[in-house]
């Protein structure tokens, strides 16, 4: 019996031992100072920042902090500095709800409605599957919110969020048969997990998630009131090397953003991450396949060569598959970028609303992983026929287009007043010049006014966070 245990003891010896030559060997072949100049600008000991973290088979091979966690206090950023990681947080999410299913507590292919009730029938079931892929159809909420006129700085609780995913009369398309991100889809996620398992999603992840690998500075942070210890304060760029305070806004995101975390735990998150021999093992996998739609295919948006795993986005990036999430909230950035097949991850978050954080982590890999990039295609020259004029639409027309409209979806009205000589819309903080594309169909950027006898179409062309067909109607 003694030999079997020195038997053992010296083969986790050998093993440790080989793993750290192979450890040092390639930290020694990293080009450390080219990783350093990829957060060039962003490491000022004036400024806001970064930190950053570059893994191999779950051990850091190089970590650079730069930059201020505060900067009326003069503190700087460590790998102990907490950040909002915001949409990041769906990663988490999602894995709280694959831990349900293994309890047997829920299945991905029950129906919302068995946790959720009061959501509107559209008629066709929309199921736990549908909202982690983001297949459902279900409208994104926060985009809701902003179309009433409301900011993220407007305090806003869950029962405030429900009201208008509540309201809506239509989705997007018919769940299963395309795909769009939604935040909607995890903050019903979170509420599925409280009705679930009789705990909140910040507890249920304590218990089951952070807790367990040691994440003991992780947590979704559910109060907005709540103090956290060494929290980097997030801070948006004014010009001239001046920056102004913009924190995680007064939304509860809890779902779909909300984790507030440190570079430290998000090391432990990684290594456990590739650990194949980890209970988390089999739900990391499954996490990392693709979502598909009815018809087999990936789910993917149209126009965006990224698909939908559970939590997670899935890419190729020259000749390599690419696992990862980013996360844009306030004054934070965040992005984990992944080379699955390589064992090989970079994490960074950063405390400023700037940096380009999937960016960042890509070029870090590329300096580790160079990949073979296709050549890239010569802009498209616009044709004549492409160029196009404002098309004349008389006064007396935009006049007659001037008066409110109300949204019962968004509990709103639209108040459309002609000012200088141009349309405007205006709801809350919203004041929006429109441009005609006809005499009925008007533009400010990605919104689209569409005028019809009844009253108006709002629509939002945007490739992440469409909105279609929302009616307004004419009122006094």
């Amino acid at each position: 019996m003694a030999a079997v245990i020195v038997e053992h003891i010296i083969g986790l010896m050998v093993r440790y031992t080989l793993a750290m030559l192979i450890g040092f060997r390639l930290l020694g072949a990293v080009d450390t100072a080219r990783i350093d100049a990829v957060l060039a600008g962003y490491d000022k000991p004036e400024t806001p920042g970064c930190v950053l973290a570059a893994m191999k088979d779950g051990r850091v091979i190089h970590e650079r902090a730069g930059g201020m966690a505060n900067l009326e206090l003069g503190i700087p950023l460590t790998r102990r500095s907490v950040f909002e990681i915001a949409s990041a947080s769906k990663t988490f999410t999602a894995l709280a709800v694959l831990l349900l299913e293994r309890d047997g507590k829920l299945s991905l292919d029950d129906s919302i409605a068995k946790f959720v009730p009061g959501l509107p029938e559209y008629g066709r079931r929309i199921t736990i599957r549908h909202l982690l892929g983001h297949t459902s159809g279900l409208r994104d909420a926060p985009t809701l919110l902003a179309l009433t006129g409301r900011t993220y700085d407007d305090t806003t609780d869950w029962p405030e969020l429900l009201a208008p995913i509540s309201r809506q009369k239509e989705l997007n398309f018919q769940p299963g048969q395309a795909a769009a991100y939604s935040n909607t889809g995890y903050l019903l996620a979170a509420q599925i997990v409280r009705q679930a398992s009789g705990k909140s999603l910040r507890q249920f992840a304590d218990e089951r998630i952070f807790g367990p690998l040691g994440m003991k500075d992780t947590h979704y942070i559910d109060d907005r009131r709540e103090l956290i210890p060494r929290r980097a304060s997030g801070y948006s760029p004014e010009g001239e090397g001046r920056f102004s305070n913009n924190n995680s806004g007064a939304v509860d995101m809890t779902g779909a953003a909300g984790v507030h975390t440190t570079l430290e735990d998000m090391e432990r998150w990684e290594t456990a991450f590739f650990d194949t021999e980890s209970s988390f093992a089999p739900l990391i996998a499954r996490m990392q396949r693709a979502a598909t739609l009815d018809n087999g295919q990936p789910a993917a948006m149209k126009g965006i060569p990224v698909e939908f795993g559970l939590g997670l986005w899935r890419e190729r990036w020259g000749n390599r598959q690419i696992v990862e999430q980013s996360g844009i909230w306030g004054g934070y950035r965040s992005g984990i970028y992944r080379i699955p097949d390589e064992r090989f991850s970079v994490i960074c978050l950063c405390n400023r609303s700037d940096p380009d954080p999937e960016r960042i982590t890509r070029q870090v890999a590329e300096v580790c992983y160079p990949v073979v990039k296709e050549e890239p295609r010569a802009p498209a020259k616009p044709s004549d026929a492409a160029k196009t004029t404002e098309p004349a639409v008389r006064m007396e027309e935009l006049r007659a287009l001037e008066g409110n409209y109300r949204s019962e979806e968004l509990d709103a009205v639209y108040r459309l007043t002609v000012r200088d000589g141009k349309l405007h819309a205006e709801a809350g903080h919203i004041d929006w010049p429109l441009t005609p594309e006809s005499k009925d169909r008007f533009r400010d950027g990605q919104i689209v006014f569409t005028t019809t006898p009844q009253g108006l179409i709002l629509e939002l062309e945007n490739p992440l966070f469409a909105i279609h067909h929302l009616h307004l109607s004419r009122v006094p």
